[in-house]
């Protein structure tokens, strides 16, 4: 199956629906993530579908050093299925999964439906065990009133984006191009959408990193790492001059800063680095 081309029609109709970030969230207001989330369910129900999930995962490089995956989900699936699917670990075994990680590595579009994923697994599956596996987690899905649906994914080993969409009960799914290039169009903006906020400290506490904890730090960390940034002689001993507080306070901050950006070793002009390089800081 080859990729779908670009659908300008329908790139214009998911545009409308999704707001763009606006670079500062109220802490009296939704997030702009929030409001992209709305706007993307509402865009899964234009397509004529019940139920959505968008995953977004990327991984910051800097030069050989990782900084850090950063990885959001959004979903409008039963809490029960979500549930489910998080206690007893089917990721790991999920043919949906499976078959939009095929071709990653050179970043091909993958789409299709269910059904065409389960059957791709077990056509790979070097043993019944597996099989069996693949076959739980469909069975499973379909416990929980979900009995098809359809899956697009694009990306690399480092940044990837899935979207899988489905209705309830066993009703047919008919799929034509235009709902994959509609799929394909919501993709890719929300893929900028949740790039973008990224910088803004209301909206990456949504955002989850290596799959623990939202990203953020305390004034009192910023305030610590804005002066190394910013001071090439900085010590522990100078930024606590400046902020008039002990160089230990100094030096627990920067250990809790290590903990947060996954950095056990780096020195306080390192962690400031990254942390610019994150948007942490300005």
């Amino acid at each position: 199956m080859n990729p779908p081309g670009p659908d300008y029609g329908a790139l214009a109709g998911i545009v409308s629906l999704l707001p763009l970030h606006q670079g500062h969230c109220g802490k009296q207001s939704r997030s702009c993530i929030q409001r992209a989330s709305d706007a993307f369910f509402g865009a899964v129900d234009q397509l004529g579908f019940r139920y959505g999930r968008f995953t977004f995962w990327r991984e910051d490089l800097l030069g050989e050093l990782k900084l850090a995956t950063y990885s959001h989900s959004m979903s409008n699936f039963s809490k029960d299925w979500e549930a489910t699917y998080r206690e007893k670990k089917l990721f790991h075994h999920d043919p949906v999964l499976l078959a939009s990680q095929l071709g990653h590595e050179n970043g091909r579009v993958r789409y299709g439906t269910w059904r065409d994923a389960l059957q791709a697994s077990l056509d790979m599956a070097t043993n019944e065990s597996l099989k069996n596996k693949y076959l739980s987690v469909y069975a499973l899905a379909e416990q929980h009133g979900v009995h098809d649906g359809v899956y697009f994914a694009f990306g690399s080993e480092s940044h990837a984006i899935f979207i899988s969409c489905a209705n309830e009960g066993r009703s047919e799914i008919k799929v034509t191009d235009a709902v994959y290039k509609g799929l394909y169009a919501l993709s890719v903006i929300m893929d900028a959408i949740i790039d973008n906020t990224l910088g803004c400290d209301f909206c990456i506490k949504s955002v989850t990193v290596d799959g623990e904890h939202g990203l953020t730090l305390t004034d009192k960390q910023a305030n610590v790492l804005r002066i190394f940034a910013r001071s090439a002689s900085a010590t522990a001993k100078s930024v606590a001059r400046d902020l008039r507080v002990e160089p230990e306070t100094v030096h627990f901050h920067l250990k809790q800063v290590r903990r947060i950006l996954k950095q056990p070793r780096a020195s306080g002009h390192a962690l400031a680095k990254i942390a610019q390089e994150l948007r942490l800081i300005q």
